[in-house]
This record gives structure tokens, sequence and C-alpha cells, in this order.
């Protein structure tokens, strides 16, 4: 549990290295928590395996899961409220009273999200060829949608246009070089951060 913690807060602190350490924003903080869920969710699975939750899918798919998801919500919330006297007290014999008053309204918030969410960034095609799907390239993948959304900037890497190696790592691959050392990635964060960057632009350009 601690080791979890630890882990949860150097993931948070790579990604507040982005800012000045006065900054402050709820919409920021949002996508902040959400960033460093998902990473953690990946730590400790195989090297190239991974929860299928984390495979792919295109904006199609993305749409219909969301649709599906909201609403479930919404009917689930619905038969709670509309549970008789006898259910709700061997519920709150179970110990599960707060249910019925807490639950719905989560629901309904979780459905109204799932209308609400901009799947516009996400592109229909998915890349041919068998995906990798190793924990690096999900992870980095993850990365450059959270640096998007956190800074408002593309990730990028600079190049000397001569000899096309690196000339400014810049904030996005020190995010990734810290974020692979908390996950214990051994991969190569260059290698990984450019395909990362390189596949966000693409799904970028078949969006507009």
């Amino acid at each position: 549990m601690q080791q979890n913690i630890n882990k949860r807060n150097e993931i948070e602190a790579a990604f507040k290295k982005l800012f000045p350490k006065e900054y402050s924003d709820k919409r920021i903080d949002s996508w902040l928590q959400a960033g460093i869920n998902n990473l953690m969710a990946m730590d400790g699975t195989d090297l190239l395996n991974h929860p299928t939750q984390f495979n792919t899918a295109g904006k199609t798919k993305t749409d219909n899961e969301l649709g599906k998801l909201g609403r479930l919500a919404d009917e689930l919330a619905k038969h709670i409220d509309s549970l008789h006297e006898p259910a709700i007290l061997t519920l709150a014999d179970v110990g599960q009273w707060k249910l019925r008053i807490e639950l719905p309204a989560i629901l309904r918030d979780a459905a109204k999200a799932t209308r609400e969410a901009d799947t516009s960034w996400i592109s229909e095609n998915l890349p041919g060829g068998k995906p990798k799907n190793t924990r690096a390239q999900i992870a980095t993948g993850m990365l450059a949608f959270y640096y998007y959304k956190i800074t408002g900037q593309y990730p990028t890497m600079q190049y000397d246009n001569s000899t096309r190696k690196p000339a400014d790592y810049g904030q996005f691959l020190n995010l990734v070089e810290d974020v692979f050392a908390t996950l214990n990635l051994a991969e190569s964060t260059e290698y990984f951060a450019r395909q990362a960057i390189e596949n966000f632009m693409k799904n970028l350009q078949s969006n507009k």
C-alpha cells in the first residue's frame, strides 16, 4: 500500500514539474488525477501484457462504449430509486444503507459525463498489423494525451536537422523519463516518446 502511495506521489510530482509551484487549477487537477489513476492501473502488469481495457479502439467503438455506459448508469439509478421498503431494509441490514441515498447521484453524474465527453480527438483508423501492446507504448500514449490536456501544448521533441538527433529533449521527454523510472520501465524513453508524439499528431490530423 505504501509503495503504491509513493508511486502516485512520484507520478504527480513528475506532472507538476510542468508548472510553477504556485499554479493551481481545478480542471487541470482533475485531468492530473485521471492520468495518475490510469497509469497506476497499469503498474504491476506483465511487461508485454496489460489489462484489456488498455487495448486501443476507434472513435465509433469508443462512442458506443460511452453510450452504453450512460444508458446502464441511468437505468441502474432509476432501479435503485424504485426499490421498495423490504429491499431497502435488507440492504441496510448488511451495512449498505447509504447505497440508495448516494449511488443514484453518482450514477447520474457518470451518465452525464458520458454524454459530455469529447471523443473528437480519437482516430477512427487504427494502425495496421498486430499491436505490440507493451506497457511502455501504452504509458507514453497516455502521457502524450494527458500532457496535452494538462498543459494545452502539443507534446514535442526538437531535432537538429543536420544530425536528426535530439537537440532539445523538452518537458515531454522529461515527463516520460520520470514516469518510466517510477513504473520500472527499462525501455528507451526517447524511442517511445517519439512514437507517442507521432501517433498523437496523426490522430489530431485525421480528426480535422
